[in-house]
């Protein structure tokens, strides 16, 4: 018996070394990915609403508006706003996409650089509407929404809208 309670013993510390190595393997170094957006359809049932200020889908939202249209050779953008349990929400949706491979992003200025800090973005052949992210009443959060031809390359400017 003591020859097999060794080697459960041994087998589940070797697990557990594998599982930390993959872990510390698998992390990205400090500062790596951070030019890459996040994706709507990473984005899962157990996002924490507590920690994820994100409103994945804002079609939830009955009093939406339209804050500004940008017209586009891949389409027209628009940029809404609206409230869900009391919190105000903007987000981005595509009125007739030229291509569904093309991607939709809404990027969130929250230091009034006018650069984005947070941004998701959505495929148009799957959904043709961002996640909404929370409005605030200082001017230094703004947004801005645009039709990415590869995700991996900067927006070009012709395909975003200004910033709201």
């Amino acid at each position: 018996m003591q020859p097999i309670r060794t080697l459960v013993r041994r087998a589940a510390a070797l697990g557990v070394a594998a599982l930390v190595g993959v872990t510390l393997l698998g992390s990205a170094p400090a500062g790596v990915g951070q030019d890459m957006r996040t994706t709507a359809e990473q984005m899962g049932a157990s996002d924490d609403p507590k920690h994820d200020p994100w409103l994945y889908d804002p079609a939830v939202i009955k009093d939406g508006k339209v804050a500004s249209s940008t017209k586009t050779d891949s389409g027209t953008i628009h940029l809404a706003y609206g409230t869900y349990l009391g919190i105000q929400y903007a987000w981005a949706w595509v009125q007739d996409p030229a291509n569904p491979d093309h991607h939709l992003s809404l990027d969130v200025d929250l230091d009034g650089d006018r650069r984005w800090d947070d941004s998701r973005y959505v495929r148009l052949g799957d959904r043709q509407y961002t996640p909404g992210y929370p409005t605030a009443k200082t001017s230094e959060r703004a947004f801005q929404a645009c039709i990415l031809e590869d995700t991996a390359l900067p927006c070009k400017p012709e395909l975003r809208s200004p910033w709201w």
